[in-house]
């Protein structure tokens, strides 16, 4: 199965269902391997599953799952120099010069797979090569193209193989009618077209020039601090940010996961 999943469409929620479904129709927990794209995402799925969890079940990244199977292989220190490195897209030249370490999973799951690169995609869906797969991603959200060589193309590839099925899954939860409405609008120009659809009415859009201080006396007029949320596109943007709003004596805290825990993150956002 491939999922097209919008933005705030419960993918996590229908991976780990699937999951859910696979352990209950009796599969053994070690013949399933559920990739997700963080260390946080597999927690979260984990803590989903709750007692259905089954010890002997990898959940983790792709990265994880090739570093598994050159260390259980014996391959340990190159492993460990790639790590230090920080280079760990070598951990893929390597399963390719040792393919005798990997090892064969019959179910697969796949969270953000139109950021899979040409390496990853081969080594799950040649070398793997499972029997039954659930690959779940949105062609919207392809961000690691220019970086690793990452495309949605290999989901289409996957949709070209005998006997897979094609599932929507685009209730949108998250966002408003309005601001979904615009969002869609805005893909217009660039010839792309959005079909999520809104489960919510209502929501504002407001566009304009990013002005620091503006921002900072509306946040402080409303006084409603734990209602605003400002998204920044690198780190530093976020530290000068937090600064400016400290020293204008507005409460801010920050998600970064380099610096929080996933039960950190979740003691903030409740």
């Amino acid at each position: 199965m491939v999922v097209i999943s919008r933005a705030a469409t419960g993918k996590t929620a229908t991976l780990t269902e699937r999951v859910r479904f696979w352990l209950r129709q009796g599969i053994a927990p070690s013949d399933i391997c559920c990739i997700t794209f963080t260390a946080v995402a597999a927690n979260e799925m984990q803590t989903r599953l709750g007692d259905d969890y089954k010890d002997g079940m990898f959940i983790n990244t792709i990265h994880s799952l090739a570093a598994r199977f050159l260390v259980m292989g014996g391959y340990g220190e190159k492993v460990g120099k790639a790590i230090n490195e920080e280079k760990f897209d070598l951990f893929f030249s390597f399963i390719q010069k040792y393919p005798d370490c990997v090892q064969h999973y019959p179910y697969v799951l796949v969270d953000e797979a139109q950021d899979l690169s040409y390496n990853e995609f081969h080594f799950i869906f040649e070398m793997i090569n499972p029997e039954h797969f659930f690959v779940v991603g949105d062609p919207f959200q392809c961000i690691y193209e220019k970086m690793k060589g990452a495309s949605a193309q290999y989901m289409s590839k996957l949709l070209a193989r005998p006997g897979v099925v094609k599932f929507d899954l685009n209730e949108n939860y998250r966002n408003k009618a309005n601001i979904l409405t615009y969002a869609q609008q805005a893909l217009k120009p660039i010839g792309q077209r959005d079909n999520s659809i809104p489960m919510t009415t209502g929501g504002d859009v407001y566009e304009g020039k990013f002005n620091l201080e503006i921002l900072v006396d509306k946040i402080a007029e409303t006084g409603n601090y734990k209602d605003w949320a400002i998204l920044c596109y690198t780190n530093s943007e976020v530290a000068y940010i937090m600064k400016q709003l400290s020293e204008n004596f507005i409460p801010v805290v920050n998600f970064n996961q380099r610096q929080k825990t996933k039960k950190e993150i979740d003691e903030l956002m409740n």
